[in-house]
C-alpha cells in the first residue's frame, strides 16, 4: 500500500514514467509482491529458462545464480526470508519470480539442486 501511495504521489508531483523515483518505486513495488513459480507446458512462451545452465549441466558443483535468460533481468527468489513449517513435509520455503538481484545462489550434484546458503534442497 505504500508503495502504491508513494507513486501516487510521483504522478501527481509530475514525475512521468522515466523518472528515477517512478522507476524506483516500481522496482520496490515489484520486489515486495513477487510471482509464484508453476509448471507450464514445455511450449509456453512463459517458461523460465536460466541463463547459467550450463554450469548444471556440466555437474561440477559449481556455484551459479538463478537468474533467468527467459526473462532478463528476472530469476528464481525466495518469495519469504524465512522458512515456514507444515504438518507435512517440515519446513520450506516457497520460491518465486522475482528479480535478479533477489537470486538464489544453488549448486546441482547431479541429484539435487541446493541452495548454498542454507543447504536447502529443490522439491519438485
Amino acid at each position: 500500500d505504500c508503495f502504491f501511495k508513494a507513486l501516487k504521489i510521483c504522478k501527481t508531483s509530475g514525475c512521468d514514467d522515466n523518472h528515477f523515483d517512478t522507476l524506483h518505486i516500481l522496482k520496490l513495488i515489484e520486489c515486495s509482491s513477487l510471482k509464484r513459480v508453476v509448471l507450464v507446458p514445455k511450449s509456453s512462451p512463459n517458461q523460465l529458462i536460466l541463463k547459467n545452465v550450463q554450469i548444471f549441466r556440466d555437474l561440477n558443483g559449481e556455484e551459479a545464480l538463478l537468474e533467468l535468460s527467459s526473462h532478463p533481468g528476472y530469476s528464481i527468489s525466495p518469495m519469504y526470508s524465512s522458512f515456514s513449517n507444515s504438518h507435512y513435509f517440515g519446513p520450506f520455503l516457497e520460491i518465486g519470480f522475482g528479480p535478479e538481484e533477489n537470486a538464489i545462489l544453488a549448486s546441482y550434484d547431479g541429484t539435487f539442486i541446493t541452495r548454498v546458503n542454507d543447504g536447502a534442497n529443490f522439491n519438485v
